[in-house]
């Protein structure tokens, strides 16, 4: 059966079991993607691809106690990217390290500004899930008694409601 897809910018992809998100459209024939594990961009012929389903990853709850969300790499924000790269690149030493000490955690630890308990943190996150996605910077929602609009849009309602309310 053939597949219909979106082929734009954004869009996830599989080639050969590999996931991508199309960066840019090259020619009729081939995009230019992201590798959603690596982070390196290559080119892929359009014929070869297939539509992704979206991609799990544990996170870890209070406690220990683990759930699944789904992310939409391709919404992912550059900047968190980037973020979740530099902290693989950080414990990436120390995960393939025949010998792990505390020594070894604390320096590294020290060279990114971190306590060592945030780099332990980091290495089980990426232990249980096996991907760079799981480094990415946890999404506040507001919690509970906050905001979860940004201060600019909370500033407008706040205005549009007392023009409202005040006539």
């Amino acid at each position: 059966m053939t597949q219909l897809m979106t082929i734009a910018p954004g869009t996830r992809v599989e080639r050969n079991g590999r996931q991508f998100v199309i960066t840019n459209l090259l020619d009729l024939e081939a995009v230019l993607a992201k590798d959603t594990e690596s982070g390196r961009p290559e080119r892929l012929f359009i014929k070869d691809l297939t539509l992704a389903k979206p991609e799990k990853i544990k996170e870890p709850k209070e406690e220990g106690a683990k759930k699944e969300r789904d992310i939409e790499i391709a919404l992912v924000e550059d900047s968190d990217w980037q973020e979740a790269q530099k902290r693989f690149a950080l414990i990436q030493p120390l995960l393939i390290a025949p010998t792990r000490s505390r020594i070894m955690v604390k320096e590294a630890a020290q060279r990114y500004g971190v306590h060592t308990t945030t780099v332990y943190r980091w290495m089980r996150l990426y232990d249980s899930t096996g991907r760079v996605s799981s480094l990415l910077p946890p999404t506040r929602d507001g919690g509970r008694g906050r905001s979860r609009l940004t201060p600019s849009i909370e500033k407008d309602h706040s205005r549009n409601n007392r023009r409202f309310l005040l006539g």
